[in-house]
């Protein structure tokens, strides 16, 4: 499928870290809201990527997820992200634009979950907004989508004070786990809350959770206890606990957090990244940097310490060249991020929703931490608050 719907916004008054996402979405036919929805996959038809990389509106082919079995066209995991990522830019900016995409993703959010058990399902099987609730990948309250989903209200809640999004939050049923990764991104949305809601019983919830984080070690944060091997994928364990330790004054937390910056990431950054540490460095893509990248600059705030900025800013640089190609995979102009550099130097022509979003995110990482600006300020307008809630209001 080649042919994409207009995007809601022309494309000039889009922040550029969000125009591959918006030339994704679509809206349901009949949604009067504007529930929107980001296609999964992307390719571009140009033979050299890196080059169609920087063109504003290559010719694009779209296709649904079916990598076991058919999965759907769009999904939760990725929706709940983009809008995390446009209320960033929209803390950034006040960009009328982020804020209106962020709203409409995350009505799509809310139309995935449950209305009387309230579990989130992750894909639609069509783009007219049909659920798929009994796939390998979706189903009703599965981890990966529920986190998101938990992770986007708590955004939402904390950057526009809307309640809605904090009952959502509460209410949301949060799945046992024993996936230390699925518990980081829980516990970084708890501590999202608790800067706005600090009396709400909170610190003890926050504390559990990374108390497990803590005691996966020894010398650097697991992705199991006892096991050596790291997947850097989705590594949030260094965010959720210096984030944690920063909040909470809990100095065994930022040690740990130091041991494992030292130990698991100076490596990992010096040895050109990795994909699995310290067995497999590729095939690499974006989600193997923006997530440990993230926990570095929690780490900067929590202690002030200019190496870890560095070294963040270093996770950015693998955008810019610092990778197995030796060339910029992401362009914050465009808003599009090749989904993986393999070792060889090879560079994949797809550009799907997940890279666009965790590139953005980097590339946030690097505006807050060294004051770019590019792919993040357009002349679109800002709101005022009364707008604001307008528009978050639907």
């Amino acid at each position: 499928m080649s042919a994409l719907f207009p995007t809601i916004h022309p494309i000039h008054e889009t922040p550029g870290v969000l125009r591959h996402v918006s030339r994704l979405t679509g809206f349901f036919p009949d949604g009067a809201r504007r529930i929107a929805f980001v296609r999964v996959y992307a390719k571009l038809h140009s033979a050299t990527p890196t080059e169609a990389l920087h063109c504003l509106e290559p010719e694009l082919e779209v296709y649904p997820a079916d990598d076991q079995g058919f999965e759907g066209v769009a999904c939760v995991d990725d929706v709940a992200r983009a809008a995390v990522l446009a209320l960033q830019v929209y803390e950034m900016t006040h960009s009328a634009v982020a804020l209106d995409l962020a709203c409409a993703w995350l009505r799509f959010v809310k139309y995935m979950q449950g209305e009387r058990d309230q579990r989130m399902i992750n894909f639609i099987l069509d783009e007219q907004g049909t659920r798929n609730g009994n796939g390998k990948t979706s189903y009703p309250g599965g981890e990966p989508w529920t986190l998101r989903a938990l992770q986007a209200y708590a955004t939402a809640w904390r950057v526009l004070r809307d309640g809605d999004f904090l009952d959502r939050f509460w209410r949301t049923p949060f799945p046992p786990t024993g996936n230390l990764k699925y518990a980081a991104v829980y516990a970084l949305s708890l501590t999202d809350v608790y800067q706005t809601e600090p009396d709400r019983g909170l610190e003890q919830w926050i504390t559990d959770t990374c108390d497990i984080l803590v005691g996966s070690g020894p010398e650097y944060l697991r992705d199991a206890c006892g096991k050596g091997e790291v997947e850097i994928y989705s590594y949030y364990q260094l965010a959720a606990v210096a984030r944690a330790g920063r909040l909470l004054n809990k100095h065994e937390y930022l040690k740990a957090a130091v041991d494992t910056a030292r130990n698991l990431a100076k490596p990992v950054i010096e040895g050109g990244f990795y994909h699995i540490y310290p067995g497999a460095r590729g095939p690499q893509s974006v989600f193997d940097v923006s997530a440990l990248g993230l926990g570095l600059e929690e780490l900067y705030y929590a202690t002030e310490d200019g190496q870890y900025q560095d070294m963040a800013l270093q996770c950015a640089a693998w955008l810019d060249g610092a990778n197995p190609a030796g060339v910029a995979i992401y362009d914050p102009e465009t808003g599009r991020c090749n989904d993986k550099v393999f070792v060889s130097g090879e560079v994949d022509s797809k550009v799907g929703a997940e890279s666009a979003i965790e590139a953005g995110f980097l590339h946030l990482l690097r505006s807050r931490l060294s004051g770019v600006r590019t792919g993040i300020d357009v002349d679109s307008g800002s709101m005022t608050p009364d707008e604001m809630s307008s528009v978050a209001a639907g």
